[in-house]
């Protein structure tokens, strides 16, 4: 998107084509930082502030940078945002931009148990609304990618994994319902 705070500037030079691109990609990187409508992170701005970039490998390049150079502050951000009662609110907004390309990462709460993590991911519940879900080849998602299943089976039939019960209401003493003749 052009108005994306990552990827803003890179749509813009997209549309040039190969043709007059290092005449006219820096007059559109300074447009695309002083839009005010669309404010640009402030890494990538600092990062495309003056560079007059040949093709878009450059461009991309300069991304490149950016990400490498923050690379640890963004571990850092992802790792506060799998820790119990720590919030993104918490963290530098940019690196929390960077660190949530291009999909955003939930927080610890909403991905505590493995049938949140596997709503999450197979909904992108937690992206932005512009965020398509995942597309699956025939609806089938990939068991060597997502392996939720498997841990679900497990925690059903290991002698070691949680009690559960297929019940609206734990009693004391079960007893048996009624079996009705039009059904229960």
């Amino acid at each position: 998107r052009p108005d994306h705070p990552i990827t803003g500037p890179l749509v813009r030079l997209k549309r040039v084509g190969a043709e007059g691109f290092a005449q006219k990609a820096p007059a559109i990187l300074e447009a695309a930082l002083a839009d005010p409508k669309s404010p640009v992170n402030p890494l990538i701005a600092e990062a495309l502030r003056g560079l007059k970039p040949k093709s878009l490998e450059d461009v991309a390049f300069a991304y490149d940078a950016v990400f490498t150079k923050n690379h640890d502050r963004i571990m850092a951000h992802l790792q506060m945002r799998g820790t119990a009662g720590k919030r993104a609110e918490q963290d530098d907004k940019a690196i929390a931009q960077l660190a949530a390309y291009p999909f955003p990462t939930p927080n610890y709460e909403d991905i505590a148990t493995t049938t949140q993590m596997t709503v999450l991911v197979s909904t992108r519940a937690f992206c932005e609304p512009w965020q398509s879900a995942p597309a699956f080849q025939n609806g089938n998602i990939p068991t060597r990618f997502f392996r939720f299943d498997a841990i679900n089976a497990l925690d059903l039939t290991h002698p070691g994994g949680p009690g559960t019960a297929m019940v609206i209401t734990d009693v004391e003493k079960p007893r048996d319902s009624n079996v009705f003749i039009r059904g229960d």
